[in-house]
């Protein structure tokens, strides 16, 4: 049975559906998929959601700090030789050293080396250097596993061959979600929204890490802003990270925020049905395929910052994008507010298209690339 290790800085909670899948439909193909992963640090260790259990071998790390930078090295080669994959795939992410360790010692014999990641250079401005350089270590491998369709084809255009390129439909576990959501009553979401003093029609969940990338700072003006033309507007926020205090500290000062940590399942499920749009002004990612799975459109800025799965998101139906500037956005999010009917169309569609993405569905798109690439590659 050929042998694939997936390598990864450390295992996020919204992961575990798509490695378990792997792990169980890979081996009808003939094929072991295993897991090495390390512990998150910094900003990912904040958001809390790692699951350490997850990962079939642990990875050994440390930090070697450059200045205002920092460089983590992770420990790579005991596991690989107890190990012994055919097949690794690893992130598309050049400030991961074993990446390039892996990438340059590279050959047409096993260990075979896959990359998995954005393709693109989304949510970030990168500099020429920089972005030749992701395209040399990308054009190393010998398979590549797109998030989406936009990263594939940058991937193509750059000189990676067509018919080594998998599109995964990056996505949560929607399926769960819209179980959970459909088993809530109105019962529940009537108590919720009067244990919160919500408004139907009128109130707004942030989803997902609260740190500076998601341009907390940013969202808090715009709320106190919404706040002036619509005092019923309330906003949701749930996730964790390193601006939770600043939250809490504005919820406290009488801004209309309540602060509901981290949630999964029913609790997230309940939180998503008791809003009516999520307000995510940067750096919109996977929380989109959560958004439609719930039938709830996302108001959000034309930031930089977007990643892939921002594409999901059809301006005017499933989203509203506003210039990054506070009053252009709080003015938006008011418009909404007073539209109900063009917010109960926008819910609709959401719902309608969430039924495109799934980790059921992505799985499969993975266990194709994987085997496709294992005939291909692998000696027989």
């Amino acid at each position: 049975m050929a042998r694939v290790l997936a390598i990864q800085p450390y295992v996020p909670t919204y992961r575990i559906p798509l490695f378990r899948s792997l792990r169980h439909e890979l081996p009808r193909h003939g094929i072991e998929f295993r897991v090495a992963a390390a512990s998150p640090t910094g900003l990912q260790a904040e958001r809390g959601d790692a699951v350490s259990a997850e990962g079939d071998f642990h990875i050994n790390q440390s930090l070697i700090r450059l200045g205002n930078s920092s460089i983590q090295i992770r420990r790579i080669g005991e596991v690989i030789r107890n190990y012994r994959p055919d097949m690794i795939i690893i992130e598309q992410a050049i400030k991961n050293l074993e990446s390039w360790q892996l990438l340059l010692k590279a050959s047409r014999r096993p260990p075979l080396i896959g990359l998995w990641g954005q393709g693109a250079p989304f949510s970030q401005n990168p500099s020429p250097a920089m972005a030749r350089l992701k395209t040399s270590m990308t054009n190393r491998a010998r398979w590549f596993f797109s998030y989406t369709q936009d990263g594939a084809a940058y991937v193509g255009q750059h000189g990676f061959s067509q018919d080594r390129i998998t599109i995964l439909q990056n996505s949560t576990d929607t399926a769960s979600l819209r179980r959970e959501f459909a088993q809530l009553t109105t019962v529940d979401v009537d108590a919720f929204r009067t244990t919160h003093s919500l408004v139907h029609g009128k109130t707004g969940l942030f989803l997902g890490g609260i740190d500076s990338r998601k341009g907390i700072d940013f969202l808090i003006q715009a709320v106190r802003q919404i706040q002036i033309d619509e005092p019923d507007f309330r906003l949701l926020v749930a996730g964790a990270g390193s601006e939770v205090e600043l939250v809490r500290l504005t919820q406290t000062h009488g801004l209309a925020m309540t602060y509901l940590g981290p949630l999964e399942g029913t609790e997230k499920a309940l939180a998503l049905a008791a809003c009516d749009f999520l307000l995510l002004p940067q750096w919109v990612g996977l929380v989109a395929t959560d958004a439609l799975a719930a039938g709830r459109p996302v108001v959000t800025t034309d930031h930089y910052t977007h990643a892939p799965e921002f594409s999901y998101l059809c301006e005017g139906t499933t989203r509203l994008t506003a210039d990054h500037e506070v009053k252009a956005y709080a003015n938006s999010v008011v418009k909404l507010i007073r539209d109900s009917d063009r917010l109960q169309m926008m819910q609709t569609h959401c719902y309608q298209d969430g039924a495109n993405f799934s980790i059921e569905s992505m799985g499969a798109n993975f266990v194709e690339g994987i085997t496709n690439w294992a005939e291909r590659d692998l000696p027989t």
